[in-house]
């Protein structure tokens, strides 16, 4: 956390936050892939979040953004698609 301190980029205290932190990178990504069609980053995100899969035993991504750790991952992950790496 304290590493988002340092580069100056605001923390998230609550999941509501986060969440919207979420919504606003995905609407950029999307707003600079010169996308043209209709798209809903809200919808998008919450169904991103209710995703569940093995690698999360079951456990929906939602639950990561009970902190900034888990926040980090997932804006992390998000931007690497937009970069086209997928691991």
């Amino acid at each position: 956390m304290r590493a988002l301190v340092a580069l100056g980029k605001p923390m998230h205290t609550t999941p509501s936050e986060r969440r919207t932190a979420l919504i606003k990178l995905v609407q950029t990504i999307t707003d600079e892939s010169g996308t043209y069609e209709p798209f809903n980053a809200e919808t998008w995100v919450d169904t991103w979040l209710n995703a569940t899969g093995p690698f999360r035993n079951g456990r929906p991504l939602r639950d990561l953004l009970k902190d900034d750790e888990g926040f980090d991952w997932l804006a992390t992950r998000l931007r690497q698609h937009q970069a086209g790496i997928f691991d």
